[in-house]
């Protein structure tokens, strides 16, 4: 066991000597408290708790046994007890020789808390956890101003404190690049979607223009006609328009004029004869034309 707990034991035993607390003089000199220091001497600290909270049932009025119960609970790893422990010594108008050591203790459990909170990323709570040590040991110094190692151990605590602060800013930086970074992207994903809805409702550049009733513009020039619009004239090609003059066609035999009666009956025949054969039709024109040819007349006299 260190010299500060074996201090602190004797602590208690000596302040039940006094005449204040004469009737808690004979009770505490109960074999509870001895036991427990014993065992807190050996490191036996399991025990040496037992034996403290027997002693507490016995001498609930007794600070001193609430300072040894926490230095048991702190041994043991029990910080949040062990707090609560040197709260109820450090209270009330516990003496000052109790008062400051188990302000003292008290700061040094906030503090480990502390290191736990900070290994652990919790930077929040380690920063809480600082300052109640902070406030502990001042507290310490106030019941007993000399303590060289309460003021060592304040100021060590405000360096921690500003440390986490520190971490805590530069967090809380990393945190809004995040959010901004992130925003961005989000930002970027919306414009890549807006941008591609627009030139879906855009129409292709191949296609034909639609015109206001949406069908295609027959006088753009550009595409073929629909399949069952009208068809359009020719443009002119003669002089005026710049282009080739128009070639005569070439004479051809011109059948004989139909009278009003119908057709002729050598054109009859040609039409029949179509029908049986290009040959035919060969034999029908040969015959036209013999008849056409004027004859010629003999003379009988």
């Amino acid at each position: 066991m260190s010299r500060r707990s074996a201090a602190l034991i004797t602590l208690s035993l000596s302040f039940a000597a006094s005449p204040a607390y004469a009737w808690d003089l004979f009770r505490s000199q109960s074999s509870a408290i001895e036991r427990g220091n014993e065992a807190l001497r050996k490191g036996q600290n399991k025990e040496a708790l037992e034996a403290y909270d027997e002693a507490a049932r016995d001498l609930p009025n007794d600070p001193s046994v609430q300072l040894d119960r926490g230095l048991a609970l702190m041994s043991l790893g029990k910080l949040p007890e062990a707090r609560e422990a040197f709260r109820r010594a450090g209270a009330g108008n516990a003496p000052k020789e109790v008062r400051g050591p188990a302000l003292y203790d008290l700061g040094l459990a906030f503090m480990q808390e502390a290191d736990a909170a900070g290994k652990a990323e919790d930077l929040d709570g380690a920063h809480k956890l600082l300052e109640e040590s902070v406030d502990a040991f001042r507290g310490s110094l106030r019941a007993q101003p000399g303590n060289k190692d309460a003021a060592w151990n304040l100021e060590i605590a405000k360096r921690r404190l500003v440390d986490v602060e520190k971490k805590q800013e530069e967090k809380k930086k990393q945190d809004d690049e995040q959010k901004k970074d992130e925003q961005k992207k989000q930002d970027d994903q919306n414009k890549d979607q807006d941008d591609e809805k627009k030139q879906d409702q855009q129409p292709d550049a191949g296609s034909p223009d639609r015109g206001d009733a949406g069908t295609p513009n027959q006088n753009d020039g550009r595409g073929e006609p629909d399949a069952g619009a009208p068809p359009q004239p020719e443009p002119s090609r003669g002089k005026d328009a710049g282009g080739p003059e128009p070639q005569e066609p070439e004479p051809r035999d011109e059948p004989p004029k139909a009278n009003d009666q119908g057709l002729p009956e050598h054109m009859e025949r040609a039409l029949d004869a179509l029908e049986a054969g290009e040959e035919n039709l060969e034999k029908q024109r040969a015959k036209q034309r013999a008849r056409s040819r004027p004859r010629r007349i003999e003379k009988d006299w």
